[in-house]
């Protein structure tokens, strides 16, 4: 159903577009005693920003004169950086990278190209941007130290993306979010390691229509079949993964999210779905996911599952030392199907192993000593 919700929110921090100095980083220290605070909004939003930036950066290329494009290409062998492979590749080509370090934003917005580091120590600095019509597009083999203004890598309105055998590190600076995901369908993350983030990697739905903030924001889009298997989170200050989107049919499994660096009495957790105060306002629906056989360990909540979250099935997980709560599961708010619990294990979390205040979810065979609201 078509959701538009006029919207006179408030931003406090947009780190998607804006230039940010050393000194307004934020570090774990000043982040804690700063009362600092953000919003969905910006990573619902900040595509627009990234969009406007790749026409102006084609606009400039207008008049040069244009190559054939070939089905492989080499950095640096072929072409010094790694933009100008992207440009000069076919659709579905090859751009492989060999090891070296690359201080560049790369935008790919052609379908089907595969961005692959060949070696051990292929460094890229500045973020990796898939937008428009980059669908089945392939990165692969990076280290990617993140630039304070754009994520390690972002995806938007491109499908069967594969982020795949990738590091992503922001130390000893937190920026926003590892890798960002949005309106996307049958993508695969995989197998990547992100750590020392505000965010390990958010996914977000919808679309402003409209300049800025201003106007209308329509959340009507649903991320359908998303493999979000056998990365590693860490080190974290709010969130391994944190979900404010419409989702149907996705999985989230045999993931590692732990550490947490930084423990909120608002929102700290492994795996956070809707606990935005903005899911509520825009009605984002997670229903009838899978997440299963994670590694939830030592942050504030394994797993915090709030409003319009119905049918999911929570098995095989293993919640462990976590300083709240294993599981915190919201209220029972458009819960047309219950969200089934079922052999999961939980041992030496803080408060409770599970508080539930829902009344409707279902609890099979898990392992745990403690509960609330049950």
């Amino acid at each position: 159903m078509r959701k538009c919700i006029l919207l006179g929110l408030s931003i406090f921090l947009f780190f998607g577009c804006m230039e940010t100095s050393q000194e307004e980083i934020l570090t774990t220290e000043n982040l804690e005693n700063s009362g600092f605070e953000f919003d969905s909004f910006t990573l619902r939003t900040q595509g627009e920003f990234y969009r406007k930036q790749n026409r102006e950066r084609l606009a400039s290329m207008s008049n040069l004169k244009k190559k054939a494009c070939k089905m492989t290409v080499k950095v640096p062998s072929d072409f010094v950086t790694i933009q100008e492979a992207v440009d000069n590749v076919c659709d579905g080509g090859n751009v492989l990278v060999s090891n070296g370090v690359y201080n560049e934003r790369i935008f790919i917005d052609k379908p089907g190209v595969k961005l692959m580091g060949i070696g051990n120590e292929v460094h890229q600095s500045g973020g990796i941007l898939i937008l428009e019509n980059g669908n089945d597009v392939t990165v692969q083999n990076f280290k990617i130290n993140m630039p304070p203004e754009t994520p390690g890598v972002y995806i938007a309105h491109a499908d069967r993306v594969t982020i795949k055998n990738n590091e992503i590190e922001s130390s000893p600076y937190l920026r926003l979010t590892g890798l960002s995901i949005r309106n996307s369908i049958g993508s695969k993350i995989q197998h990547n390691k992100i750590i020392g983030m505000l965010i390990g990697m958010s996914i977000t739905t919808g679309e402003s229509i409209g300049e800025g903030f201003d106007g209308v924001f329509v959340n009507d889009f649903v991320m359908r079949d998303t493999d979000i298997s056998n990365n590693v989170f860490s080190g974290f200050a709010v969130g391994g993964i944190a979900i404010g989107a419409n989702m149907s049919g996705n999985s989230i499994k045999n993931n590692v999210l732990e550490n947490s660096t930084l423990y909120r009495t608002s929102a700290n957790g492994g795996i956070l779905v809707n606990f935005w105060p903005e899911s509520a306002l825009y009605q984002d629906k997670f229903e009838n996911n899978d997440i299963k056989n994670n590694k939830l360990i030592n942050v504030q909540y394994g797993l915090r599952i709030d409003d319009y979250c119905s049918g999911n099935l929570i098995m095989g997980n293993q919640f462990v030392g976590n300083n709240y709560y294993g599981v915190h599961a919201g209220s029972d708010l458009s819960l047309s199907e219950p969200n089934i619990f079922k052999n999961n294990n939980f041992y030496d979390n803080g408060v409770c192993d599970v508080y539930d205040k829902s009344d409707l979810n279902v609890y099979s065979n898990n392992k745990l000593e403690c509960t609330e609201g049950l």
